[in-house]
């Protein structure tokens, strides 16, 4: 896989049961801060399906303004600059990335999650983020998964009792299953299972499922985890099925469809 899509352990969670118009709790009326937070989620969107990372920075600048601006009012638009740090930082982690400090600001954006699970309770998008930016931390500092690995899968347990058709908490599971060893619940049909309901949940939900990197991230993974079972046919239809719904999706287009082709 190549490191620079490779978004840590247990990757990421998108927009979740929001609604796409009236933004995420942007005031449609303030027709300046609408346009703001959609090209934002635009650019995040770009920078995952792309791989362009310069446009990371950019829209997460602009969502934590905005949700500075709304304050407690808007919960859901905190959990968009959340999520879009949150992809940022695990790009920067896989790049092994030095021009930021990643473990301070993924303290910073586990505090910001606690503020949000408090405006929010038993939100499953938050709580399944709220895991994979735990486990980012054990990627960072391996002698806390001694008390951090419960934290972190307790949390993605709590996201599928409170949202058993959140996509979000099944992407979180997906991952724990593929990229954990078996002695800590590693198993790779589990993550196929994980995987292919995320998607089928995005896939009946049009208004989630669109312009959601979270969607396609979801099939990717999925596709490698048919190729670690040497489900060859199914890999290649659920990078296929990536392909159209983004043609763009760099990463199976250039990377992960083209090496299975070359091996089989």
């Amino acid at each position: 896989m190549n490191k620079r899509h490779f978004l840590l352990f247990f990757c990421l969670v998108f927009t979740g049961s929001l609604s796409w118009f009236g933004f995420l709790g942007v005031d449609s009326s303030n027709n300046q801060s609408l346009t703001e937070a959609k090209e934002a989620r635009q650019k995040v969107y770009q920078a995952y399906s792309r791989n362009q990372p310069t446009l990371w920075p950019a829209a997460i600048a602009t969502l934590k303004r905005l949700s500075s601006q709304a304050g407690n009012q808007n919960p859901d638009l905190l959990y968009e600059w959340c999520l879009a740090e949150y992809g940022y930082l695990g790009y920067c982690i896989g790049t092994k990335a030095t021009h930021i400090n990643i473990d301070d600001r993924l303290d910073d954006l586990e505090d910001a999650l606690d503020d949000l699970l408090d405006l929010k309770e038993d939100f499953p998008p938050a709580e399944a983020m709220m895991g994979a930016v735990i486990a980012m931390q054990i990627g960072m500092s391996p002698a806390t998964a001694i008390y951090q690995g419960p934290r972190s899968s307790s949390y993605i347990s709590d996201a599928l009792e409170h949202g058993p058709n959140s996509p979000e908490a099944w992407v979180e599971k997906g991952n724990m299953r593929f990229h954990a060893p078996a002695l800590f619940g590693g198993d790779m049909k589990e993550a196929i299972k994980c995987f292919a309901k995320a998607a089928d949940l995005f896939a009946k939900n049009p208004s989630i499922a669109s312009n959601n990197w979270l969607y396609l991230h979801a099939l990717a993974w999925l596709g490698q985890a048919y190729e670690k079972e040497g489900q060859w046919a199914n890999a290649k239809l659920a990078y296929q099925r990536a392909l159209s719904v983004e043609p763009n999706f760099q990463w199976v287009k250039s990377e992960l469809l083209p090496s299975l082709e070359r091996r089989n």
